[in-house]
């Protein structure tokens, strides 16, 4: 009899209150994270060794279902599910702004260097949503058509919610990147409509609340940080907690699929 994978989930549920503590402490102020400062150069690091110790537990849970002689299908939803968070943390480190680059595409908006990170959150989503219509179309209860008309409801929704902070001084590229963007990532919250109509709320939710919890959270930054500055740095704090909480959830979803067939 194979071990039960409680363990990886609480892996993941102490990671996010590691994570949302230290958000936490930095949003009372009591952390010196000044830009340029040492602290938040460290601060920066501290998040990045705790989306890497996320990514290890995507590890752990793929060699758990491989162990434990899971099917093809969910050892494939698995490595899915790795390499999506291995390509977003690629997108993270790109955010921490290391370097200090302001204005990289212009000089009217300050933070125009997250628009680079979409190179690495695009296709890492894409492999999430790749996953999540895998499940939806192997469950038999989801059809295409169904997932195609969610999707395009979705995309056309993002892509009105970004012309309300169309800038056109923010240039083709940083006006390209984030409005391709803003579709792209309602398409990944309305990804939990179909994860749930395939394998029902008790074994969806979790997966299906990370998938909103993922848009809102890259909603709160064009809304606040890239095109609305003002809110620099809380809503960053506020982003990280709902992001990375988002990250944890969206990675159980092989270990959901296994909980289907008991």
């Amino acid at each position: 009899m194979h071990r039960q994978p409680d363990h990886l989930r609480a892996n993941a549920l102490v990671l996010v209150v590691i994570s949302a503590v230290m958000q936490g402490i930095a949003l009372l102020g009591l952390l010196p994270l000044a830009d340029g400062s040492p602290g938040k150069f460290w601060f920066g690091n501290a998040e990045m060794l705790l989306i890497i110790a996320l990514l290890l537990n995507g590890l752990l849970i793929l060699r758990w279902v491989r162990q434990t002689g899971q099917t093809d299908f969910v050892q494939s939803i698995a490595w899915l599910s790795l390499l999506s968070l291995l390509l977003c943390v690629g997108g993270d480190f790109i955010n921490r702004n290391y370097f200090a680059v302001y204005n990289a595409h212009g000089s009217s908006v300050r933070h125009s260097y997250l628009a680079d990170s979409v190179w690495f959150f695009a296709p890492g989503y894409g492999l999430f949503l790749l996953a999540t219509v895998k499940v939806a179309l192997q469950s038999g209860k989801v059809g295409a058509g169904f997932i195609g008309l969610m999707a395009g409801i979705a995309a056309t929704l993002g892509a009105l919610s970004f012309v309300d902070l169309y800038q056109p001084q923010a240039g083709t590229y940083v006006s390209a990147m984030t409005g391709g963007y803003a579709m792209f990532i309602s398409i990944v919250g309305v990804s939990s409509v179909w994860l749930v109509k395939a394998l029902g709320w008790r074994v969806a939710y979790p997966v299906a609340i990370g998938a909103v919890m993922a848009t809102v959270a890259d909603a709160l930054i064009g809304n606040f940080w890239i095109y609305r500055e003002g809110y620099y740095p809380n809503i960053s704090h506020v982003n990280w907690i709902l992001y990375f909480a988002s990250q944890a959830l969206v990675q159980q979803l092989p270990l959901q699929l296994t909980l289907e067939k008991s």
